[in-house]
């Protein structure tokens, strides 16, 4: 596996996340106060971890730091739908669906 800069995943993470879900109501600091990155060589192959807001989520790939920023940008949506339909449930914006 190539040493992967896992600070510059996480920059990118940060970045793409904030933008893929503009209709938070978490702010910007709790945000990145919660993200961490990490990759670890498993028996799988390599993982990318990224935590965000009380989640841990992983992905495999190819070790490369190619690889890990792709792997990352595919996570970066799933999270923020993820994060979305977590505010609408937690928020109870259910009631505007049923009164």
């Amino acid at each position: 596996m190539d040493e992967i800069d896992v600070a510059a995943v996480r920059e990118r993470v940060l970045s793409r996340f904030l933008a893929a879900w503009p209709e938070r109501d978490v702010t910007d600091d709790a945000i990145a106060s919660s993200l961490a990155v990490a990759v670890e060589d498993g028996s799988d192959g390599p993982m990318l971890w990224i935590s965000l807001l009380g989640g841990r989520t992983g992905f495999g790939f190819d070790g490369s730091q190619a690889g890990a920023t792709s792997a990352a940008d595919e996570m970066v949506t799933l999270l923020a739908e993820n994060a979305e339909g977590d505010r609408w449930i937690a928020g109870e914006g259910w009631r505007e669906y049923h009164p």
